[in-house]
């Protein structure tokens, strides 16, 4: 037996999974290349065919069965559309024809060709999304051909078991769902914003993506833990491991369908006092899951996961589809959409490497060309009446006035100054010199949403992914306390109100707090939602305002979070565990 291994990857939905390895293979190198006969040509077009009728059975029977959800339902009638396109079928028809192969291979080829077309002539989000939905097609064909995956899921194990494989298809995932022993779910393929993903992340099965080198990494008879919080896999634990993985796995279970039983009802304290919660998305499709989590606006849409590594610009109409389907499927909620904010991790070609000023609004003016389209295009979804735009990297109040400026003459030139008339513009806080003149930057938006990702970075000098350095980043430093605390002060004196973005905002420690500061509302990942209205609703003014008195007297991030535990640990029991660490 190898050795125990941990592998890190993107954690997609959380929660923790123990049991047995269950690889799904796909190795299309296994499957024979065949000549064919001028009279079984006929014969092997026919069992195209077959496959394909097959194949849309199927869909059409998941389609058909109750609570498959919205989003899956949507991708489902997408792919069976592109499985019965006739110019496929005809495609397929004729490679086998005039390539005299059989039916595996001339699929293999004509999804390799429509693959490499797009890829070569584009990086753009969502041609790289009908990509992976054309990989799809091509594995549901392949594999009904074969008899491989559905003979193989036709065969699942009567005890618990990790799925692991290159990637999965959204049926197949739908399959999986309905077994009990799936623990959880480990893919090689890189997440993102990938259709698979959003269905991922709404089956709640502990699931973690882009997983390195995982196939070439696993054994016949492995054992597995997957935590998908923390995006961690663990191959061939010790027992004690494994047994600790499910004692909170049951927990973790028993302790969230708590905080699901009031979920719809407003964040209001026992005393009456209002803090609004909301999540932050990455995709259209998420939006669902922050309206079932009980969100009560979408306080962050991050538009530059739109753009690929290579850096293409998308076109108008592009971004249009996307801002309208966010704003619509929020309705009546409101969502704030963030202009492109390119840091070193996500800028592609737009940024060069190292220049890490150049972000957010400051680059609204060098580079009309990536934005003048997502102007126009945040204009026309403005109808809908719940627009919020929200400006990252804030630092003068001219970069205000300039966007404020551009966007207004936009829309006058484009004839939709009407479209304006509800929305709301807000400045991200994240850098420090906009801390020191939020009085100023007050006069020119509508709301402020601290960042405080990137404030802690910048204000504590410390890189988050950096391990030499990590632990300074810690927003139970003292300074940050008091820095929140001085940026809500001016703000309410000017009577802006003031959210909470990042992941300070979905610390559990911290509701109370924010609640005595006068903080407006908290933004969040959608499944951080209910613990933390919970906890607005269990709790009084008064605990906070004695919190945040005694952290601003704090001495270090140490002291800090000793009073917290002692504040918020001892007096809700049933919902802080000492010993809750995942």
């Amino acid at each position: 037996m190898r050795e125990r291994l941990e592998l890190q990857g993107e954690k997609v939905c959380g929660g923790i999974g123990a049991g047995k390895l269950f690889f799904i293979d796909r190795k299309y190198s296994k499957i024979p290349h065949i000549d064919l006969k001028a009279e079984e040509i006929p014969n092997e077009i026919s069992r195209f065919q077959s496959a394909v009728t097959a194949s849309e059975r199927e869909l059409e029977n998941i389609l058909s069965q109750k609570n498959i959800g919205s989003e899956t339902a949507s991708i489902l009638e997408a792919h069976k559309m592109m499985l019965t396109d006739p110019t496929l079928s005809d495609m397929v028809g004729n490679m086998i024809k005039e390539s005299r192969i059989n039916a595996e291979w001339a699929v293999l080829g004509v999804f390799d060709k429509l693959i490499s077309v797009l890829d070569q002539n584009t990086t753009d989000y969502y041609v790289k999304a009908k990509i992976a939905d054309w990989e799809v097609i091509r594995d549901k064909l392949v594999s009904e051909l074969t008899g491989g995956t559905h003979s193989v899921l036709n065969r699942l194990p009567d005890e618990d078991f990790i799925v692991c494989a290159k990637n999965l298809t959204v049926d197949e995932l739908h399959v999986l769902s309905k077994n009990p022993n799936v623990k959880g779910i480990v893919l090689e393929s890189p997440g993102g914003v990938s259709h698979l993903t959003m269905v991922l992340r709404s089956l709640e099965i502990p699931a973690v993506m882009g997983v390195p080198d995982l196939i070439h990494l696993l054994d016949y008879g492995d054992m597995l833990i997957v935590n998908g919080f923390k995006g961690r896999v663990v191959l061939r634990p010790a027992v004690d491991e494994i047994n600790n993985a499910l004692r909170k796995a049951d927990e973790f279970k028993s302790y969230f369908a708590r905080f699901l039983e009031d979920i719809s009802t407003p964040s209001i304290s026992r005393d009456n006092r209002r803090l609004r919660v909301g999540g932050n998305i990455d995709q259209t499709g998420e939006v669902d899951f922050v309206k079932k989590y009980g969100g009560e606006f979408i306080g962050l849409f991050r538009t530059e996961l739109m753009f690929s590594k290579d850096g293409e610009i998308p076109s108008e109409d592009t971004h249009y589809d996307v801002y309208y389907q966010v704003l619509h499927q929020a309705l009546p909620l409101r969502a704030a959409i963030r202009i492109f904010d390119f840091g070193e991790d996500k800028s592609g070609a737009i940024v060069t490497k190292g220049f890490m000023g150049m972000r957010g609004i400051r680059l609204c003016k060098g580079r009309p060309d990536v934005f003048i389209p997502q102007i126009r295009a945040l204009i026309r979804a403005a109808k809908l009446g719940n627009l919020d735009i929200l400006l990252p990297f804030v630092s003068t109040t001219h970069e205000v006035d300039d966007f404020r400026n551009l966007l207004y003459k936009t829309a006058e030139d484009m004839g939709l100054s009407e479209n304006l008339k509800s929305i709301r513009i807000g400045a991200m806080i994240e850098v420090p010199a906009s801390v020191f003149i939020i009085e100023k930057i007050a006069d020119e938006v509508d709301f402020f949403s601290i960042g405080t990702n990137d404030l802690i970075q910048y204000l504590m000098a410390v890189e988050r992914k950096d391990q030499f350095s990590s632990d300074y980043f810690s927003y139970y430093h003292p300074a940050v306390i008091r820095v929140i605390n001085q940026i809500v002060t001016v703000a309410k004196a000017k009577n802006k109100p003031v959210n909470i973005c990042g992941e300070m905002a979905s610390d559990p420690y911290l509701p109370l707090l924010f609640l005595a500061m006068g903080i407006d509302a908290l933004s969040m990942n959608p499944a951080s939602i209910p613990i933390i209205k919970k906890i607005i609703k269990c709790g009084y003014l008064r605990e906070g305002e004695e919190i945040l008195s005694l952290m601003m007297a704090a001495k270090d991030r140490e002291e800090v979070i000793e009073l917290l535990k002692r504040c918020m640990v001892d007096k809700y029991p049933n919902i802080f565990k000492k010993e809750w660490n995942y």
